[in-house]
């Protein structure tokens, strides 16, 4: 098949055309910010330095060709970088991010159209103005979502539901769930009509995207690989236990829930690490900062050396696609304590890799790390067992996957013939 896949950000595109190029697809990779011979985004990198450079470098995939690649809107997307970091109120950088995807959107489909290409792939809360042109000007060509979060309309049910049980959280954290989905509800909705095939990496985003009104025939799960190799099996336990929380620290992922359930438990029995950025403007991560500790933003390399130095992953979170730190907190052999609206729970054996339980439960979360910390041999084997179950859970893996979903789209597979 001739495949497009287009995405003005990153997430996990990368991989997938990868995966569609090593299948044997003849594949194009179209985007705003990458780093190719001659390219602003190359220029621009060598001003920068430490976590800066690291991560501009990142924009590039030096096993996949160059000729492959496409870019629009570059010097766009540069200044929605730069946006996000200078813009706190998120005001332009918003409106700037809408005006790409629509422009880029359109751009997509015109290439695609003109290209003669098989199948557009492109990513939710990105995909809704190509296909909607697709859909007009050629429809034969497959549009298909990659959804790596579970869809909007249902992240607001949960959000709301979370602010219902907790009516006691000031207003500053109140809007922290708001403003995520002020925009795109309605059009999540269009998304999934306007779109063919949908590829998920969980039962969550599975749930999701049923509940926005995709046919459940139409959905194939891709499960992401861990980008963390093991450092092989390790059962010590350290006293105190060390927990481990890995992720923006934000109203939506639960960090209020993983703050307060750690203040039930008694001191000096257990550590706690924060690791992932913070916003503490309104005062409200105070109490915490000096009883447990809050790295912010580091190294992807420096979060590794954390995460194998600690007992048991805590990830709390309302609702999450597919969380990759879980996927490397197992590779690490630690033991996740999630929820079931976290696409990582399908990897949870409850009792043998860990614990699921309801969001916003913090009783059950309390009962869950009070169990670590008062079965340290246990612990030791769910150790063993986290890193065990983490083997399969690799790029290799997905790769297969992405093989077969696209056997199934280009006719080549039955539906419900995918190897899972």
């Amino acid at each position: 098949m001739k495949i497009l896949v287009a995405h003005p950000q990153q997430q996990h595109s990368y991989m997938l055309a990868r995966a569609l190029l090593a299948a044997g697809h003849d594949v194009t990779y179209m985007t705003t910010v990458y780093g190719g011979p001659g390219s602003l985004t190359r220029l621009v990198t060598r001003f920068l330095d430490g976590n800066n450079r690291s991560k501009a470098e990142g924009r590039y995939m030096a096993d996949f060709p160059d000729e492959r690649v496409v870019q629009r809107y570059e010097a766009l997307g540069l200044l929605s970088l730069l946006l996000l970091r200078v813009d706190k109120n998120k005001r332009f950088y918003d409106s700037l991010n809408r005006w790409i995807d629509k422009h880029f959107g359109l751009k997509v489909a015109k290439f695609a159209e003109q290209g003669g290409f098989n199948a557009v792939v492109c990513y939710n809360e990105h995909a809704f103005s190509a296909f909607e042109a697709l859909s007009l000007t050629a429809p034969g060509i497959a549009r298909v979502l990659d959804v790596s979060a579970s869809m909007k309309p249902y992240h607001a049910k949960a959000f709301l539901e979370d602010i219902e049980t907790d009516p006691w959280l000031p207003a500053t954290r109140k809007r922290e769930f708001i403003d995520y989905f002020k925009d795109g509800l309605g059009e999540a909705f269009d998304e999934v009509a306007a779109s063919d095939w949908f590829l998920s990496p969980s039962t969550h985003v599975d749930e999701s995207l049923r509940f926005c009104g995709a046919n459940g025939d139409a959905i194939i799960r891709c499960p992401y690989g861990s980008y963390f190799k093991s450092n092989g099996l390790n059962s010590t336990v350290h006293s105190p236990v060390r927990f481990v929380y890995c992720g923006r620290a934000s109203m939506p992922k639960g960090i209020h829930h993983l703050l307060r359930a750690a203040d039930e438990l008694e001191s000096g029995t257990f550590e706690l690490t924060i690791i992932g950025s913070y916003d503490n403007a309104d005062g409200f991560l105070s109490p915490y900062l000096d009883k447990y500790e809050f790295t912010g933003n580091i190294l992807q390399s420096r979060v590794k050396e954390i995460m194998s130095e600690q007992d048991v992953m805590v990830f709390p979170s309302l609702t999450d696609g597919m969380s990759l730190a879980c996927l490397e907190a197992l590779t690490c052999g630690l033991p996740l304590l999630t929820t079931d609206a976290v696409g990582a729970s399908d990897f949870v054996v409850e009792g043998s890799n860990g614990f699921v339980v309801k969001p916003g439960d913090e009783a059950a979360l309390v009962e869950c790390m009070q169990w670590f910390i008062e079965h340290p041999r246990e612990l030791s084997a769910m150790k063993i067992a986290a890193a065990k179950s983490a083997r399969g859970i690799t790029w290799e893996a997905y790769d297969e996957r992405v093989k077969d979903a696209f056997a199934r789209i280009g006719g080549e597979l039955p539906l419900g013939d995918q190897t899972l």
